[in-house]
């Protein structure tokens, strides 16, 4: 499962929710939780930061896009 995904469903926001909060629009939350778009550097660390993620699975998280 898509780490952001996963932070986000437990945190019980919608992918509406998380856009808002990022200032992003709904679409780019679904194409990176399919895996079709990657974030860039800002954006990840402003996702990370929204959702709590600890810094040590940004390694985890960069991986998911550069294995495929």
């Amino acid at each position: 499962m898509n780490l952001i995904k996963k932070y986000r469903e437990e945190k019980g926001m919608t992918q509406k929710d998380l856009a808002v909060k990022a200032n992003i629009s709904l679409k780019t939350i679904q194409a990176i939780e399919q895996s079709r778009r990657k974030p860039g550097q800002m954006l990840t660390i402003k996702l990370f930061k929204i959702l709590k993620i600890p810094i040590t699975k940004l390694e985890f998280f960069l991986k998911e896009y550069t294995t495929k």
